[in-house]
């Protein structure tokens, strides 16, 4: 009891918005209860005393009328939580505001992300396939006299031009990676993982039973943040073997990556840490960087479902 008052009291002085009003609600209706029960036995006692028998009925009835005669309770109760609060409890304008207002924060977030990697794309495309594509165009132009001129160096010159195409191609490839990792659909996400950790030279352990079909969009950051955080051990952890921990728990994909090296943390505020968050935030997810039990350092991204998963 002692320790339900103290968490009470901390979250009215707290002012907690959503869950003030909850402990609130349940603060008044808990009194309520209590002043009906003891109300409805005081006067079924005091019926009792003056030789009035009553039905389980008549019984019931009583307690309805006593609750509806203690309903403007409500009102003065409620008025009390008010001022423990030390602040007036927020309309109903206000926290249709704030959640609104906390909406546009995600979203403009989640917008902020999309056109960031948009920017990065466009720049790819206008720095790298743009020049390729334009040289192939201005040789394929060029190239009619010299056929009619010089055959063999026609010849050769498509040689280089299809050297061209292929590098144009290959850069095409590369961007399509980049949205979508081909090894996602050619594997699926714990053989890709795998594929990652092998590249890095790690020797992974997996554990991922029961998998469902996951959305496309917490596969993509599940692999990411996987890759990422592999990346970051093979870098910083001093060690070659990971543990990797794949389930899906309470409608949310866990993704775990844990190593037992001693070597030093990844930057919690470096730019792969906090693409991984930033990743796990536009799914509504959570991730945590923590100490491993033992040494060495665990990545953990909790990546809502939804209802698409099957």
């Amino acid at each position: 009891a002692l320790l339900a008052v103290v968490l009470t009291s901390v979250v009215l002085r707290r002012a907690m918005a959503g869950v003030s009003r909850l402990v609130g609600h349940a603060v008044v209706y808990s009194v309520l209860c209590a002043a009906v029960a003891l109300v409805t036995v005081a006067a079924v006692a005091l019926l009792g005393a003056a030789d009035v028998e009553l039905r389980p009925a008549a019984t019931g009835l009583l307690a309805a009328v006593v609750a509806v005669g203690l309903l403007p309770l409500r009102v003065q109760l409620r008025r009390l939580l008010v001022r423990a609060r030390q602040g007036r409890e927020p309309s109903e304008e206000e926290l249709v505001r704030s959640l609104t207002e906390q909406l546009l924060r995600s979203r403009q977030q989640v917008v902020a992300a999309r056109e960031e990697e948009r920017g990065a794309l466009r720049r790819e495309l206008h720095d790298v396939l743009g020049p390729s594509l334009a040289g192939l165009r201005m040789q394929l132009g060029a190239l009619p006299p010299v056929v009619r001129s010089d055959p063999q160096a026609a010849v050769d010159r498509l040689g280089r031009l299809e050297q061209a195409a292929g590098a144009a191609l290959e850069d095409v490839r590369r961007l399509s990676r980049g949205l979508r990792p081909t090894s996602l659909d050619e594997l699926g996400l714990t053989a890709a993982l795998e594929d990652v950790a092998e590249q890095q030279g790690l020797r992974l352990a997996v554990q991922a039973e029961g998998l469902p079909t996951l959305p496309a969009g917490v596969e993509v950051a599940a692999y990411r943040i996987g890759s990422e955080a592999l990346t970051n051990a093979a870098r910083h952890s001093g060690t070659g073997s990971v543990d990797l921990h794949l389930q899906v728990r309470d409608g949310a994909l866990v993704v775990r990556v844990s190593d037992r090296g001693t070597g030093a943390r990844a930057p919690s505020g470096g730019v792969g840490t906090t693409s991984m968050r930033q990743r796990a935030a536009e799914l509504g997810g959570v991730l945590t960087v923590r100490d491993t039990e033992g040494g060495g350092t665990t990545v953990e991204a909790r990546l809502p479902l939804g209802t698409a998963a099957t």
